[in-house]
């Protein structure tokens, strides 16, 4: 069936899709619910659309415009168990420790969508839109999740917990994980300017080492990793990356040794080194050096130049690093 013909069965029986809406924000429930059957065990609510958000006043902060919605569908202590809700129209629900286990969401318009202390188990976000999506907050858990082709343009990331996640071929350009714990995730396709950022200044933020990520099937380019350590990640081969240990200490002797030196590819050196010692440090943390970056940013000649630089240094200082 087309995502036309799913979505329009329910503008066929109205009174079916209002009554279905209702269980769905108001936890409720589906007992004795009337409806299209089920599709794989799960209960097949897939088209359902729900009543648009209205723009009311839009407000201007300085440079910034700020849209004040009415109509946003709040979801608080319910759960969601076994649905199919595949091709679904519902952008601008917001969920307050909620569960949502074993349901698919495939090609739903999701925008929008905000997580306060929730727990997603089992479930599939396939080619989702999630953009402007809350994803990790208040210490949300992610489990058994699959994120392939999901667009999450505009989303945030921020103190929740992803474990065996898939973010295969997702849209994950310009965004920015911070405070988040990942174990067992997997990445793939073409990844540009991705951040995970691990520095907490909050006792409450759950961050903690990227385990056992996967990026095998990456292409990489420009990623950051603040205040990170890598335990057992699988990195594409051949690809020019570079992983060491304590990055504080690493550059640190480059801007010793560069001191003095005036000469374009030295220059080039203290950019990076200077730039990943800016900031709130974190001691320990391990860093990432990716050759084809700096290939772009500069010239082959010299991305050869800060490999080798890098290497020296870290062997002189005694740290440890891996080559893919």
């Amino acid at each position: 069936m087309t995502a036309r013909a799913l979505i329009s069965r329910w503008h066929d029986n109205p009174e079916l899709g209002v009554d279905a809406a209702v269980r769905l924000i108001s936890g409720e429930g589906f007992n004795g619910f009337d409806g299209f059957g089920s599709v794989d065990g799960r209960l097949d609510l897939r088209g359902l659309s729900m009543p648009p958000v209205e723009v009311v006043k839009r407000i201007q902060v300085g440079r910034m415009e700020f849209d004040l919605l009415e109509g946003i569908l709040k979801v608080k202590n319910q759960s969601w168990d076994s649905l199919d809700l595949s091709h679904s129209i519902l952008p601008h629900v917001w969920f307050t420790d909620s569960r949502i286990h074993n349901c698919v969401l495939d090609r739903g318009d999701l925008r929008d969508w905000r997580f306060w202390r929730g727990t997603i188990t089992e479930s599939r976000f396939i080619a989702a839109d999630l953009r402007g999506a809350l994803i990790g907050n208040d210490g949300n858990r992610w489990t058994d999740v699959d994120f392939s082709k999901a667009n999450f343009a505009g989303a945030f990331f921020v103190n929740g917990v992803f474990e065996r996640c898939n973010f295969s071929h997702a849209k994950l350009n310009k965004q920015w994980f911070y405070a988040c714990a990942l174990r067992d995730v997997i990445f793939a396709g073409r990844i540009y300017d991705l951040m995970f950022d691990n520095r907490v200044f909050d006792e409450r933020m759950v961050a903690g080492p990227l385990e056992r990520l996967d990026f095998s099937d990456a292409t990489l380019e420009y990623l950051g990793f603040l205040g990170c350590n890598f335990a057992d990640v699988i990195w594409p081969v051949n690809a020019g990356i570079t992983v060491f240990s304590n990055y504080t200490r690493v550059y640190g002797k480059q801007m010793k040794s560069l001191e003095g030196q005036t000469d374009d590819r030295s220059a080039a050196a203290r950019r990076i080194a200077s730039r990943a010692l800016e900031g709130p440090g974190h001691d320990g943390a391990d860093g990432y050096f990716n050759k084809n970056d700096k290939k772009i940013a500069f010239d082959a000649e010299t991305a050869e130049f800060l490999e080798q630089f890098l290497w020296r240094t870290i062997d002189e200082v005694g740290e440890v690093r891996v080559n893919p």
